[in-house]
């Protein structure tokens, strides 16, 4: 409170117990800093943190979470994903499978040992495998 004195109804204005109180409510609550400090982690987006990036999140779409699995799917050299590494961490010790390129915008995944309904499942609609940048991708196996 900027004026205090015009705050406190004339019969308690004396009271130097009431004026005290008043006094510190101004040491501990400053609205000032207060607004400040909320326009930088919330409204300020090259300073906020915490809850104020997550309510920037909603606001653009995009979520802080990130899903972390025990199968790491990493990207190769130079940028380019390695589909096959991913092939070979989920699907370990079954056999060999392989990524072709079909050069018309799709690529096939070829699998030379049989997937069961489940794994098929994981190939073709998890998104546990990088698509393709062109149309489809489609499943071969035994």
């Amino acid at each position: 409170m900027i004026d205090v004195e015009q705050t406190i109804i004339s019969q308690y204005g004396a009271s130097p117990i009431l004026n005290q109180l008043i006094q510190n409510m101004n040491a501990y609550i400053d609205p000032s800093a207060n607004i400040n400090s909320f326009y930088n982690m919330a409204w300020n987006v090259d300073t906020a943190e915490g809850w104020g990036l997550d309510v920037w999140g909603r606001i653009v779409g995009v979520s802080r979470v990130v899903q972390i699995s025990q199968v790491y799917l990493g990207f190769g050299e130079a940028g380019r994903w390695n589909a096959y590494q991913i092939l070979l961490n989920l699907f370990p010790g079954r056999g060999n499978c392989y990524v072709v390129d079909n050069l018309d915008m799709t690529f096939t995944f070829k699998f030379l040992f049989t997937l069961s309904l489940v794994e098929l499942f994981i190939v073709q609609s998890s998104g546990a495998l990088p698509q393709p940048a062109g149309v489809s991708f489609n499943v071969v196996t035994p």
